[in-house]
């Protein structure tokens, strides 16, 4: 016989299911048939004792068979039942676990979406009066989020390594233009150059900068022009810093905080470097020592703690 899925209908109680009133019906119909026939062929009286007890048993054990296959074919149906119940059981739970996970993801990208566009709206409240304080302008501060904060969609809102990365590949191109301050005969050309670096760079962090984009009045590879040029500098370095303080576990990276602490005022005059009444400087070394003073603060400070730590 063979057993078809659907007449196991898990939905369905055992006793209900079509085939096993069949199987009963059929077996005990069989089983009335060879009761009936025997006891019409065969001439038969009452005997009451356990002699006709027996007897009764050697007589009938055919149909006494029958229905005793019951049985069996009982508790093969009832297993093949119970499979089928518990294979209805596995996929429902499939199915609600899969709902479950499809309600959670949309849950989740709808929380991660306006967490997105909080986070977004508090971070343009942060840097609009941050950057008119150094006095530079956020043109659009959702692109500049972007920019810092580019998995925020997913979740994401702290400054990564890379994003720092970024800035300090952006900064190097300053420090490579900036050779030009420290050579009379190139700095004409070679601030020009920087000049428009910096007229372009801070607007790919959406800044406009108002000392920079103005017309410049001084003539290139003047001290007034390259005074004009490294605030520019300091002003786009410092925007950057007001940005990264909106994660307040975000550290700027050394080099960012010297481009942005670099004072052009500070620089001595000798007579090496103040010719024909032109400063020339090496904005690379001048960066590298404040580096490095900062990196010995910090040493000394660790060194503090753990001479602190030793005696407690």
């Amino acid at each position: 016989m063979t057993l078809k899925k659907d007449r196991f209908d898990p939905h369905t109680s055992f006793f209900d299911l079509a085939i096993v009133r069949i199987s009963f019906g059929a077996l005990s119909f069989l089983a009335l048939i060879a009761l009936s026939v025997i006891i019409i062929m065969s001439n038969l009286k009452p005997n009451f004792s356990y002699e006709g007890f027996n007897l009764f048993l050697i007589i009938f054990r055919f149909p006494i068979g029958l229905l005793a296959l019951l049985i069996p074919v009982v508790a093969v149906l009832a297993a093949n039942h119970r499979s089928a119940q518990t294979k209805e059981q596995m996929r429902l739970t499939k199915k609600q676990i899969k709902k479950t996970q499809k309600q959670i993801k949309i849950t989740t990208e709808n929380n991660a979406f306006s967490n997105y566009f909080k986070h977004s709206e508090e971070f343009e409240k942060h840097i609009k009066p941050r950057t008119l304080e150094i006095g530079i302008t956020s043109k659009n501060p959702r692109k500049l989020h972007r920019i810092l904060f580019p998995d925020a969609k997913q979740g994401v809102f702290h400054i990564s390594k890379p994003t720092l990365e970024k800035i300090d590949a952006d900064l190097e191109i300053i420090l490579q233009a900036s050779n030009a301050f420290s050579d009379s005969k190139i700095m004409e050309r070679g601030t020009k150059f920087l000049y428009s670096i910096m007229s372009s760079l801070p607007t790919k962090y959406n800044f406009d900068n108002p000392t920079i984009n103005k017309d410049i009045a001084q003539e290139f590879g003047t001290n007034s022009a390259n005074q004009m040029i490294i605030q520019a500098i300091n002003n786009f370095a410092r925007s950057i810093i007001a940005a990264l303080e909106f994660d307040e576990k975000s550290v700027p990276t050394d080099l960012l905080r010297a481009l942005s602490e670099f004072n052009y005022n500070t620089l001595r005059h000798t007579p090496l470097n103040f010719k024909e009444g032109v400063l020339t400087f090496n904005l690379r070394d001048e960066v590298r020592q404040i580096v490095e003073r900062y990196q010995a603060e910090a040493k000394m400070a660790q060194t503090y703690n753990q001479e602190i730590s030793a005696s407690a």
